[in-house]
């Protein structure tokens, strides 16, 4: 299973992170299911030398671009990996202002946001430049996080069915120039746009409605490669994703986890959404 964090531009100063993660701390530390590793905890929450036994989801912290480095320092010894929110699709070059895959390595990013949403209203952002920045950070290594997803509530036959072509488009072209070795690396987040705090109305969608449309996307990266392939890819919900609503998302065989915006700025309801995650079998 897999949590992914995205702060976005919530998170404004190194003082802010301080504070998360001294409260991420302790509520990791006092949660029975938190956790991917066996790490020692704060001498200060716990006492020095008592370990904690940390077993389950992958975790993914995904910070603004200048508080990379701060997070992976705190955020490596918890076992939970950094993120970065977008890429370049250069290595190098005259490219003022941007940010490599290179780059991101070299500061232990292990995960890398592609096409949100944001990126597409906000930026410009096409399936185009989607589809080179996938093949740039699979070819450093990195994992790429692909958002997908329809920008209207569907009402009626008619906007579902053009919802679940425009999924189909995005998909597809975001996979059109991966090499079939590396699409296991890929993750697919269905983001359905008018879900998004800030973005939508702010209003999840349902783990059924979710489910189809994940099951959905595996039948397209299937037909790109094979069911095997598919069955192997992580594909997980974002969108509005609370720790009152994250339980019917992460209990659905067909969804692999959640990826949550605003709600992870919250160091408390953030380690609740990864407790519910790691207490849930499948």
């Amino acid at each position: 299973m897999l949590i992914v964090g995205n702060w976005k531009a919530y998170i404004t100063s190194t003082a802010d992170i301080a504070g998360y993660v001294n409260l991420f701390s302790r509520a990791a530390a006092y949660s029975k299911n938190f956790g991917a590793v066996e790490v020692r905890t704060s001498s200060r929450i716990r006492g020095a030398d008592e370990k904690k036994k940390m077993t389950g989801a992958d975790v993914v912290l995904c910070p603004p671009f200048p508080f990379l480095s701060g997070v992976a320092a705190h955020a490596k010894p918890l076992g939970i990996h950094v993120g970065a929110q977008d890429v370049f699709w250069e290595s190098k070059g005259p490219y003022t202002g941007e940010i490599t895959p290179a780059m991101l390595k070299s500061m232990e990013v292990s995960y890398v946001i592609i096409g949100h949403s944001e990126r597409r209203r906000n930026f410009g952002e096409t399936d185009e430049s989607v589809s080179k920045k996938v093949c740039a950070v699979l070819a450093e290594g990195l994992a790429p996080i692909v958002c997908v997803g329809e920008w209207e509530k569907p009402r009626g036959p008619e906007m579902e069915r053009k919802m679940y072509d425009f999924v189909r488009a995005q998909v597809r072209t975001a996979l059109r120039l991966v090499d079939a070795k590396n699409l296991k690396r890929v993750v697919f987040a269905y983001e359905p746009v008018w879900a998004i705090t800030g973005s939508g109305t702010g209003e999840a969608d349902t783990p059924e409605n979710a489910a189809r449309m994940i099951v959905f996307i595996r039948r397209i990266i299937a037909s790109h490669a094979d069911a095997k392939t598919a069955h192997a890819m992580r594909v997980i919900y974002g969108g509005s994703v609370t720790s009152q609503n994250c339980e019917g998302f992460l209990s659905h065989q067909a969804i692999d986890g959640v990826l949550a915006g605003s709600a992870s700025t919250h160091p408390k309801e953030f380690a609740k959404i990864i407790s519910i995650a790691n207490a849930i079998k499948k």
